[in-house]
């Protein structure tokens, strides 16, 4: 049984997972995550813009904020995944106000996000 739409998330899997996939990609090339957003084709949507860039403008506080919270995890030796999933989080908690905290703890506390129902799934 799914909660009633008022009480799901605003932002669909599909932005958490842009937002992860563009962050693995910076972190692999070695790229600001604005660098990134800058050369895709088309722009994606509006909240991985202001998740990301989010990232990239205070990258240096949430790895730290992240490295602190991770006892006895060096930021280097998370896997690419997880470490972008944290920093994911983190840029939300920090830029979106709007947001409340228990939502954003709850979606990226649930990687990868729930698949929606199929429709054997309601059988």
């Amino acid at each position: 049984m799914h909660p009633p739409d008022e009480q799901r998330p605003r932002t669909p899997p599909p932005v958490a997972r842009a937002g992860t996939h563009l962050l693995y990609e910076a972190d692999l090339k070695g790229e600001p995550p604005t660098d990134v957003l800058a050369a895709l084709p088309v722009a994606p949507d509006p909240y991985v813009t202001t998740l990301v860039t989010a990232v990239g403008a205070r990258h240096e506080q949430i790895d730290e904020l992240v490295a602190s919270a991770a006892i006895g995890w060096d930021l280097d030796r998370m896997a690419v995944v997880d470490r972008n999933v944290l920093r994911l989080a983190t840029a939300e908690l920090l830029a979106c106000d709007d947001v409340p905290t228990a939502v954003i703890l709850t979606r990226r506390s649930t990687w990868p996000p729930p698949s929606p129902p199929t429709t054997r799934d309601a059988s």
